[in-house]
């Protein structure tokens, strides 16, 4: 039925209902940022060098061991080019092609 055809009594039921749908994403979204911000945490406190890329090999999250080992600032490091961030052209085109083979 198009909205022009529903009653008021009708869009007030289906807004009462949109506004619970977005009450309830809105805590699953909270519970979701709360364990991301969790695992985050344990991992900027390990001494190993923890990264997150994308598929087109851009970093995404990268641990606080990472930075001190390279000593780059976090904004710094996390907007590095792909071939900035290996010894040699050769190991940033190796580590990209079995990035590629996996997925």
């Amino acid at each position: 039925m198009k909205d022009e055809q529903k009653t008021k009594t009708q869009l007030i039921e289906e807004l009462t209902t949109l506004r619970g749908n977005f009450a309830e994403l809105e805590v699953s979204y909270q519970a979701v940022v709360k364990e991301k911000r969790k695992y985050e945490e344990f991992l900027d406190n390990t001494d190993d060098y923890c990264f997150e890329t994308d598929l087109a090999d851009n970093i995404t999250f990268c641990n606080m061991a990472a930075y001190r080992m390279f000593g780059y600032e976090r904004d710094e490091y996390l907007h590095l080019e792909r071939d900035e961030r290996y010894e040699s052209l050769e190991d940033a085109k190796r580590v990209f092609q079995i990035y590629n083979e996996m997925y």
